[in-house]
């Protein structure tokens, strides 16, 4: 007896008219979104002529001035994609913690510590560095870029043997129909399990078991997603969204199977191939042959914000439709979404328009034309260089030379009857004007780009002071804050969606999820404690604000250390004038952070044997937290309490004994 999930594709009653109509409105909604931004996302719009730059792409050869001529791309596009890409994804997963948790509103301040670890494991776990550094580089080169959060659910099919409990008459015997015995079954349509000595018979069922395991991700580029309507100022103007994608038709049968999809308008999909005549994906040149299992449709999904239900309150619902065979294979209400109150697909946009929900292109809008000029001035000195340095020879009408049987070159013997009949031609050499056109090229993209070259990690060809070049770079980190700050933004909406994610997945696994030693130790370190070791849903329940930790500033490591120093020394000479502030720093618990920075800051392999070690002497008391009455602090030979003096020694800027902090420094 094959068992079928029962759970409908459909969550809102309609008549087959009334959902055909809305399988129309819904792909010309689609239809027109997509028509809409053609001169970008068409085959050889702006996002493939974007790409082609980025990877140096070459031009026909038929279109080349003559045979031998320069063919070259130029090189501003992927140098400062690179650069900023990698220095918005370094800025924040070279911080330690990656994202800190703090209990927002209401929130329990006692779990955040156990949140932010769990996080800190899934994230290397999950991949998502790999996946954010697919989105920026997306987002820099197109108007935005998509990253869909969404449930990992393993799927498998079961076959086992159950009793069933059979219906019996008043004699207690089996009641018979078309000579079968009668199942007893539940009014959810599940078969009854026989009790001990309880008439029965055994039964062979086959369904799917479903298993949770956490987020997953998918890059969605700005070709396969729209906004609806796409001529949305803001989000608060956004009604829906649609995201293009492609499944096998045997995916689409075990979505029926599992009761997501429809099973009528997954017939009407047909198994012939959608690929025929769609756009082909890059870095292939034509699509596989596709026939049977490997037949691929192509779907839309939709997350519609619409009052389907007649209640004059408008819901969000997941509606997935063909648009080339104007059909629905699923309408639920997004529950998830309502939850959360954040759609799945997070929008990557760096550079926001003031007038659009889409961005602008890193790449197209601020570097394109500079780059297809530069392309043109590399091409013109090759070409010009090349010509001077081989110059084409001519020959005298009629002149007795034959190159094939003497070929011209070094050390050639050519034979001719006058020494006039073959000449060279002057071509004089690139301009100058032209190498100062191109110097003046580049310190515009540095402008428009808002990268220099010591920024990018290039050595500048201009002679700068080491305060000018820092003064140049500090100038650049400024530009690079206002984009990282939309990517912060954009990854505490990812953050968000994981922690519910989560929150379900481990709700449904009522076990939690064991915590490798690691974690487990830093959080005995922080006076943390796992019940049985293991991560559970109501551990990771509550309200708290995911804040990623790094900046501009983290990112770069000796900047870090200076920072670290500096800061030190400066807590170091308050100590001298301010004696509470002394006892504070004696403090257990101020020593642990100080330390824990000092192994962040230096990178420092085995951190947790520092800290663990770190422990209040048990016969002392810790000392007072400073006051107007407190005691003086202990002072050491500089002034300074005695731990911080040998913490200054450590760092080299303060001697052993002898002299104050200030004549050190």
């Amino acid at each position: 007896m094959p068992k079928r999930l029962k759970s409908s594709a459909f969550d809102v009653k309609m008549s087959a008219d009334e959902r055909d109509r809305l399988a129309s409105d819904l792909s010309d909604e689609i239809d027109q979104a997509f028509s809409a931004r053609a001169d970008v996302i068409a085959d050889g719009g702006t996002i493939d002529l974007l790409d082609w730059f980025y990877e140096q792409g070459q031009s026909d050869p038929k279109d080349r001035p003559f045979p031998g001529a320069a063919d070259l791309t130029s090189y501003f596009i992927t140098e400062n994609v690179d650069a900023y890409s990698a220095r918005l994804v370094d800025t924040l997963f070279d911080a330690e913690p990656f994202c800190v948790v703090e209990a927002g509103p209401g929130g329990d301040a006692a779990k955040a510590p156990a949140v932010e670890q769990f996080h800190e494991w899934q994230i290397v776990e999950e991949g998502l560095q790999e996946e954010l550094s697919k989105v920026v580089l997306g987002a820099l080169i197109e108007d935005g870029h998509i990253l869909e959060v969404r449930e990992r659910v393993e799927t498998r099919r079961v076959v086992e043997e159950i009793d069933v409990a059979l219906v019996v008459n008043e004699q207690g015997g089996p009641v018979f129909e078309d000579g079968n015995p009668l199942l007893q079954m539940a009014a959810d349509g599940e078969p009854v399990l026989a009790q001990d000595g309880q008439p029965s018979a055994k039964v062979k069922r086959t369904y799917t078991k479903t298993r949770r395991l956490g987020p997953e991700y998918d890059v969605i580029s700005m070709k396969d997603f729209v906004y609806l309507p796409g001529h949305a100022k803001n989000h608060r103007q956004v009604w829906g969204y649609a995201k293009r994608f492609w499944a096998r038709v045997p995916e689409l049968d075990e979505q029926v199977e599992d009761g997501i999809y429809d099973a009528a308008a997954v017939a009407v999909c047909g198994v012939v191939s959608d690929r025929e005549g769609a756009p082909v994906p890059p870095v292939v040149s034509e699509v596989a042959t596709q026939r049977g299992p490997s037949a691929e449709k192509e779907l839309f999904e939709l997350s519609l914000k619409r009052d389907l239900d007649g209640d004059g309150r408008e819901e969000w619902y997941v509606v997935t439709v063909s648009t080339k065979y104007r059909v629905i294979l699923r309408l639920k209400l997004d529950t998830f979404v309502m939850r959360v109150g954040k759609s799945r697909c997070v929008p990557f946009v760096l550079f926001p328009r003031r007038n659009s929900v889409y961005g602008y292109s890193y790449a197209g809008d601020k570097l394109l034309t500079l780059a297809e000029e530069h392309t043109a001035l590399r091409n013109m000195k090759a070409d010009r260089g090349s010509l001077a340095t081989n110059a084409p020879v001519t020959v005298l009408r009629g002149a007795m030379v034959d190159f094939d049987a003497q070929p011209f070159g070094v050390g050639r013997r050519i034979d001719v009857s006058r020494h006039d009949d073959i000449q060279q031609l002057h071509v004089a050499d690139v301009p100058n004007s032209v190498v100062e056109q191109e110097h003046g090229l580049v310190a515009a993209k540095e402008r428009v780009g808002g990268l220099s070259d010591t920024s990018i990690g290039v050595q500048s060809a201009e002679r700068r002071t080491l305060g000018e070049n820092q003064l140049v770079a500090g100038g650049s980190a400024v530009r690079v804050k206002a984009a990282l700050g939309h990517f912060r933004k954009a990854i505490q909406h990812v953050m968000e969606l994981r922690h519910q994610i989560w929150i379900d997945t481990l709700e449904a696994d009522h076990n939690g999820l064991e915590a490798p030693a690691g974690v487990l130790q830093a959080l005995s370190v922080g006076g943390q404690a796992l019940q049985d070791g293991r991560f559970t849903a109501a551990q990771l329940k509550g309200k708290f604000r995911f804040k990623p930790y790094g900046s501009v500033e983290t990112a770069d490591p000796s900047q870090r250390i200076q920072y670290f120093n500096q800061g030190m020394i400066a807590l170091g000479n308050l100590a001298k004038v301010s004696p509470p502030l002394g006892t504070i720093l004696q403090n257990f618990e101020v020593a642990k952070a100080i330390a824990e920075e000092w192994a962040r800051v230096y990178k420092v392999r085995n951190r947790m044997a520092f800290i663990k070690a770190l422990q209040p002497p048990p016969q002392m008391a810790l000392p007072p937290t400073g006051g107007i009455d407190a005691p003086p602090p202990m002072q050491g030979d500089q002034g300074l309490p005695p731990q911080m003096s040998a913490l200054m020694a450590s760092l080299g800027q303060l001697p052993t004994n002898g002299g104050g902090a200030g004549e050190a420094y």
